[in-house]
């Protein structure tokens, strides 16, 4: 039988909330796109968490979309990040995972919107981020609160009422025949 390779925290990589550790109910049954990693500390967007509100909410001049808002964390509760698959249509934007960008220009985004050229499956709107002091989040894997695994495209930009299903997905994914036993059994079910 083979053995997982264990992830280090890194770009790209995501991490997934422990079931079997008592955490805050903000952490509770989230997954995280880390989006920095290094001496200076670590971020991150929490991405499996809606808001209930509509991105087209927050700003008067957004076109109508009704794209959903996701929870992203608790600090930085005024920047609006973005995850997309639109890569070089926005410029600016940073490849954080294989065809899955961050950020990028945000009046041409608009624009797209506006012309029906995005759609809810290729982009994920987060208000909030979560972030580390230097080596915080090592103490914090070390002593077990996060599995590190990878993520796949559909999972990150996952946006339909399904979206709950990216909890079970990474449990399955990070701990292997436990996580999968763990979530069939639909023990640790996501609510957004």
């Amino acid at each position: 039988m083979k053995s997982k390779k264990i992830l280090k925290p890194a770009r790209g990589n995501i991490l997934i909330a422990n079931p079997f550790i008592r955490t805050t109910e903000e952490f509770e049954k989230s997954t995280i796109i880390l989006t920095d990693h290094n001496m200076y500390g670590s971020a991150g967007l929490m991405f499996n968490k809606k808001t209930g509100d509509a991105v087209d909410t927050l700003f008067e001049d957004f076109p109508p979309c009704n794209f959903p808002l996701f929870y992203g964390g608790e600090d930085d509760q005024h920047v609006l990040s973005y995850v997309h698959t639109l890569g070089n249509q926005l410029e600016g934007s940073e490849e954080i995972i294989n065809g899955v960008y961050l950020g990028g220009d945000f009046e041409h985004l608009q624009f797209l919107i506006d012309r029906e050229e995005v759609s809810q499956n290729q982009i994920k709107f987060i208000v909030g981020k979560t972030y580390w002091r230097p080596n915080d989040l090592m103490i914090e894997i070390k002593r077990g609160d996060w599995i590190v695994a990878q993520c796949t495209p559909e999972d990150l930009l996952c946006t339909s009422q399904k979206s709950h299903i990216i909890y079970h997905t990474a449990i399955k994914n990070g701990l292997g025949a436990i996580g999968a036993a763990i979530s069939n059994k639909g023990r640790f079910s996501c609510t957004n």
